[in-house]
């Protein structure tokens, strides 16, 4: 079990942002052990679904989003998903950079 600020170091994200995780997703996406001291503890099997959640947060997936498409994970389908936001998303990116030029 981890405290808070050894799981963030761990997957090298500030404590701060490992705490608005868990308040945005209101702990349905990603639970922590509370010990009656008050501190929250995490566990080692919890890194893989830490870093899905980055990932889906960096490209763009709101909180809602992140829960439905975690469930859907294991399902092949959620990759093409993903793959198809990230290729929107860059589109888009590269649309507003070409209209920059252009003007």
């Amino acid at each position: 079990m981890y405290q808070i600020g050894q799981f963030a170091k761990l997957m090298d994200i500030s404590p701060r942002m490992l705490c608005v995780i868990m308040k945005k997703s209101r702990n349905f996406l990603f639970q922590m052990k509370l010990i009656k001291t008050g501190y929250r503890y995490y566990s080692a099997h919890q890194i893989p679904l830490l870093k899905q959640i980055l990932l889906l947060r960096d490209s763009g997936f709101k909180v809602e989003e992140m829960a439905e498409t975690l469930r859907k994970l294991k399902d092949a389908s959620f990759w093409k998903l993903f793959l198809l936001r990230k290729r929107d998303q860059s589109r888009h990116l590269i649309q507003m950079e070409e209209q920059k030029i252009k003007n």
